[in-house]
């Protein structure tokens, strides 16, 4: 392991940012490939499995309930675990000095994808388990931490084809005890994926399946599981105005703000998504942004008075890269309306569907509380109290005005580039925007605009000269000087 500034045995339990001590190769390495396998997980339950399930065999496996790592094995140097998104663990832990033991060759680097989890005193293991043994530091009981490999990501010659990584794995780990291969079951229809469902699922044992086929596709099979949301806002459905599009789901902190968890579009039949509308299109209220669906729809913010019981087959707290998934939190109060206050980790709710609208409930903290997440993920926010914090103000950087004489009227055309600053304060601002602006009182429509963003100043300053070279010919005269 290429540690900078550090001996190559880190001390026991410590946690170190990834990014200041493994080589930036090895970090590149574990993002693309979470990137990669997490695109091609599809979720299936029992009841649509046979539609996604078409090719076997099947290679099944329990789903551990932990957090994605990696273990890296370099020649001359103690095996490390490695997060994608930060963290590093090292020292004499028996997860890690269980791997010494093993029969590898040490000339080339190995990195090892699993899942790492806390063994439970009762019960089955739960994700949250690993995030508070971690935060325990040296205190941990570390003799109940595991890794469960399921992937070889970097060897010598490591093969493309997973039935020889996996016969690999199954071999190299056949005897480990807090380091091992996961447990894999063929099966030869979608009978015998049921009944290892029944057992290992339905039967407490794990958390879901995940399931390969024969031609690559990989399927995460996990039971559905039900929230408590507050509708915060709506969208027309694009082809049926008179119907709801999707709605914007928020739960609430013990502060009383609203976290947003995601969208849901799954909402019924004509008839339930016309009655839907019905009850909401009166309660429109006012907010400090705009926001739009999956489909490009813009929400319409509503007064919170609704709450639906919403059916999901997943929280995800990560995104593809390893990084938090990050939720707006907003203020309702009457007159004024949401006032977004900033963004704090969180969780979406993945694969959304409306069950009912709960006419039992209210949209008290007690009945939308956020800590339903808690029980299928780690939020470590959850006790922050969320701060308004001041915005940077714009600069603008660039400002051009042309006119000319059309009809005897004047047309106007004006380019404006500014940098917001704000871009690190909150992802709902780019970090420059070139906007074009065309005035001409002789057109049926007069005015028009053109707004482009840009992550650079150099991609923001192209985006303006070709604007420009576009748009002012000959008979264009600068006006602003």
């Amino acid at each position: 392991m290429k540690i900078k500034g550090k001996s190559k045995v880190l001390a026991e339990g410590e946690f170190y940012p990834i990014k200041s001590l493994i080589d930036e190769e090895i970090l590149q390495i574990i993002k693309n490939y979470r990137k990669q396998v997490a695109s091609r997980y599809q979720a299936v339950t029992s009841s649509n499995m046979e539609m996604v399930l078409t090719h076997s065999p099947f290679k099944v496996s329990p789903k551990i309930d932990g957090e994605l790592w990696f273990m890296v094995i370099e020649p001359d140097a103690s095996p490390v675990l490695c997060s994608s998104n930060g963290r590093v663990i090292s020292g004499a832990l028996p997860v890690l000095d269980e791997v010494l033991n093993l029969e590898i060759s040490r000339k080339d680097r190995i990195i090892l994808a699993g899942e790492l989890y806390v063994l439970a005193e009762e019960g089955r293991s739960r994700v949250g388990m690993v995030s508070s043994m971690l935060a325990l530091g040296k205190k941990a009981e570390v003799d109940r931490l595991g890794f469960m490999i399921f992937d070889l990501v970097e060897a010598d010659n490591v093969p493309d084809d997973y039935d020889e990584r996996h016969d690999f794995l199954a071999k190299l780990f056949e005897k480990g005890k807090r380091c091992q291969f996961v447990k894999t079951e063929i099966c030869e229809d979608i009978n015998s994926v049921q009944q290892l469902y029944d057992k290992w699922v339905e039967g407490g044992k794990a958390e879901g399946l995940i399931v390969r086929d024969s031609i690559g596709s990989i399927a995460k099979m996990k039971p559905t599981f039900t929230f408590d949301v507050a509708v915060v806002a709506f969208t027309d459905r694009s082809e049926f105005p008179d119907q709801v599009g999707s709605i914007m789901m928020g739960l609430r902190r013990e502060d009383g703000s609203y976290q947003i968890v995601g969208g849901c579009g799954n909402l019924g039949n004509p008839s339930q998504r016309r009655s839907l509308r019905k009850t909401l299109i009166d309660t429109t209220v006012d907010t400090d942004m705009r926001h739009a669906s999956g489909s490009g729809a813009l929400y319409r913010f509503v007064e919170p008075k609704l709450v639906v019981e919403v059916v999901v087959t997943d929280v995800q707290a990560e995104t593809a890269d390893g990084g938090f998934v990050q939720n707006r939190i907003l203020n309702y109060s009457e007159g004024s309306g949401w006032e977004t206050i900033q963004y704090l980790p969180g969780a979406s709710l993945i694969h959304a569907s409306m069950a009912r609208i709960r006419d039992d409930k209210t949209i008290e903290v007690n009945d939308v509380r956020l800590s339903q997440l808690t029980e299928r993920c780690y939020l470590e926010s959850l006790d922050k109290v969320p701060e308004k914090s001041e915005m940077p103000s714009s600069k603008v950087i660039r400002r051009e005005v042309y006119v000319k004489k059309t009809k005897g009227l004047n047309a106007v055309r004006k380019l404006l580039m500014w940098q917001t600053n704000k871009e690190e304060k909150s992802p709902d601002y780019p970090a420059f925007v070139v906007h074009f602006t065309d005035y001409s009182p002789s057109r049926k429509d007069p005015l028009k605009r053109e707004v482009r963003i840009a992550p650079t100043e150099e991609l923001a300053k192209k985006i303006a000269e070709q604007l420009l070279e576009k748009n002012i010919k000959k008979g264009w005269e600068r006006a602003d000087k």
